[in-house]
């Protein structure tokens, strides 16, 4: 008989804000629940993108764009813990 595991890890990203404006800095909270998990979250990877929808004059197709602002690597959680 071949059974399928299944292992749970709760994550919980908060910012402290949700406007930003050019030079503020981006406060961030993580709280992980990995107790319930035998492996390891390796790390946490964020991204700040911002999405622009430009017009075209002429044909008035739109075209999207997302522009990476900001990306950040933060250290995960072992097995069997919590942050």
């Amino acid at each position: 008989m071949i059974g399928i595991g299944s292992y749970e890890s709760t994550t919980t990203v908060t910012l402290k804000q949700n406007v930003f404006f050019a030079g503020d800095s981006i406060k961030v909270s993580i709280h992980n629940d990995n107790s319930k998990n035998k492996h390891s979250i390796k790390n946490f990877k964020f991204k700040l993108a911002r999405d622009i929808t430009t017009r075209n004059s002429s044909t008035g197709a739109l075209k999207a764009h997302k522009v990476y602002i900001f990306e950040h690597k933060e250290k995960g959680v072992d097995a069997y813990k919590s942050l």
